[in-house]
């Protein structure tokens, strides 16, 4: 073989980098990972806080059950004990009939509507996950 025809010798240092010009926004199929990725991470953030959040919402639950229970059995006993001093003219107390109306129908709305709503308060309707998403996303298009 002749000089001429030997093929050159290759180096690292003859080896030139190709011609690469970055992106300057990624393609449609990395936004659309990137986005799912951020989803998840995102949801998995969420389904810890409302972990978080439910056990603290329950033993505020627990607390504020019992304290309403009590609230509404003094109530109770406190009419009851009234009706009967004036059922029995007790040390001359007596109440006319539209007062024991009042009294009664007045204590008995009062106590189904603070159960109602301490009931509504402690008890909320929860999201479904479905709306949690929607409204997540809704909150990323914005």
């Amino acid at each position: 073989m002749s000089d001429s025809t030997k093929p050159a010798s290759l180096t690292i240092d003859s080896i030139s980098p190709p011609e690469f010009e970055p992106r300057k926004s990624p393609d449609k199929k990395t936004r659309v990972e990137k986005e799912k990725w951020d989803l998840a991470r995102h949801l998995k953030k969420m389904a810890g806080l409302e972990a978080v959040g439910f056990k603290q919402d329950t033993n505020e639950r627990k607390a504020y059950a019992k304290r309403i229970f009590y609230l509404v059995c003094v109530w109770l006993i406190a009419v009851l004990l009234i009706l009967v001093a004036v059922g029995f003219s007790w040390h001359s107390f007596v109440l006319s009939d539209k007062v024991l109306l009042a009294l009664i129908g007045g204590t008995s709305v009062n106590v189904l509507g603070l159960f109602a709503i301490v009931a509504n308060y402690l008890f909320p309707k929860r999201r479904s996950r479905r709306s949690l998403m929607e409204a997540l996303e809704k909150s990323r298009r914005e």
